[in-house]
């Protein structure tokens, strides 16, 4: 293989990778459904939890794209909604009244908890490439009605 041949196919993988990350993977939902026994299985009713991770809404991960998954969520008809972090890439790129707004959606329908992810404040957001001030995320679930499960 020439070099010619290693930067055509090199530029081709890179191109798709980048297709992955900013086309096919933000719009991405996978709805699953499992049976997990809680407690030693002393629950007599099932409980319904719905669990939505890594929402990044940033440039790439628009509105449209959040209201589809939290609207999946709502239609599962859970009693619990767990949120699992990096609501944001980088809150300083969105509104952050935005977000606030499509959460309120799940938290008015039924108890919503949250922890933050690594985009979403704290250390390594402010080194790398996430929200550099933590409470921006925090005031948005806040203002949502969702528990914030920090140090809880």
């Amino acid at each position: 293989m020439n070099r010619r041949s290693v930067l055509k196919w090199g530029g081709i993988a890179a191109a798709a990778a980048a297709a992955d990350v900013l086309v096919f993977e933000p719009r991405w939902l996978s709805v699953e459904q499992k049976r997990v026994s809680i407690f030693g299985g002393r629950f007599r009713q099932p409980v319904r939890l719905v669990q939505l991770s890594d929402l990044h809404f940033s440039w790439c991960v628009g509105e449209g794209v959040i209201r589809r998954a939290i609207g999946e969520a709502i239609e599962q008809k859970p009693d619990l909604v767990c949120l699992t972090g990096d609501f944001v890439t980088g809150a300083s790129e969105v509104d952050m009244a935005v977000l606030a707004n499509m959460l309120v959606e799940l938290s008015k329908r039924v108890p919503t908890y949250a922890v933050k992810g690594n985009h979403d404040g704290g250390s390594w957001a402010r080194n790398y490439m996430g929200e550099r001030d933590e409470t921006r995320v925090e005031k948005a679930l806040k203002r949502a009605g969702v528990m914030l499960m920090k140090n809880r």
